[in-house]
């Protein structure tokens, strides 16, 4: 059940089930929903003191999920714009074609070359741009996620299953069947950065939580990961 909280300025939207178990849990999802899962019988004033006294890190942990969402500039898709792939820059050349077979996006000679049968359509010459990132994660992705997954076999040993989306609140996501998506935007960040959030994703079917444990893995799996996360949020940003 949808609940709120009012505390000073603020007000907190929480989900409340009960369940049969001992103690009060907290917990904030990557889209930075607050759920509560209280022993059955509980009182409010209760469930409230505990919210309360959790708020400071409910804030903590909703700012840490914040900085793993993409933040994008606004695109025209025009002459002269620069496009990202793989960490730099490229120049794109819009190219006015006369038929839908030869419309399309290619990396030539330092430029994104757009072939479009309608230049002035933004919203068609960003799906062009879309596909050609798709294409080009469908190649890297699943040989990247390879090449990594042998260290991961020291902490989980059960099935992996690699899936790519457009996300609109995070680099990279897993479930606990095994199942890892990574975002499309990542093709414009360096592959370092590719591997970092795989790496992170991973992690989490060793450690699913974001608790000291799967930092201490995380940070055994790649030392000094602070670094290349704060490089994706910079080429990104």
């Amino acid at each position: 059940m949808q609940k709120q909280l009012e505390y000073g300025t603020t007000t907190l939207d929480y989900d409340l089930a009960y369940a049969d178990r001992k103690t009060l849990g907290v917990r904030v999802s990557p889209e930075g929903e607050v759920s509560v899962t209280a022993p059955e019988g509980t009182e409010m004033a209760t469930i409230e003191k505990k919210l309360l006294s959790k708020a400071a890190w409910i804030r903590r942990q909703r700012d840490f999920f914040l900085s793993f969402q993409p933040r994008r500039s606004e695109r025209r898709y025009v002459s002269g714009e620069t496009h990202l792939y793989l960490g730099k820059q490229y120049r794109l050349k819009v190219h006015k074609v006369d038929w839908d077979i030869d419309e399309g996006v290619r990396l030539e000679r330092g430029y994104f070359h757009l072939r479009t049968t309608a230049p002035e359509d933004q919203e068609r010459s960003e799906k062009l741009m879309r596909c050609f990132y798709e294409a080009y994660a469908a190649m890297r992705f699943p040989a990247l996620l390879k090449s990594r997954l042998p260290a991961a076999r020291s902490f989980y040993d059960g099935p992996v299953k690699l899936q790519m989306k457009w996300l609109t609140n995070r680099w990279g996501m897993c479930r606990r069947s095994g199942s890892i998506t990574l975002n499309y935007e990542l093709m414009k960040a360096p592959v370092e950065c590719i591997e970092y959030v795989i790496v992170h994703e991973l992690c989490h079917l060793g450690e699913f939580s974001h608790g000291r444990a799967f930092y201490d893995l995380l940070g055994r799996e790649w030392p000094g990961w602070e670094g290349v996360k704060e490089r994706l949020e910079r080429v990104l940003g």
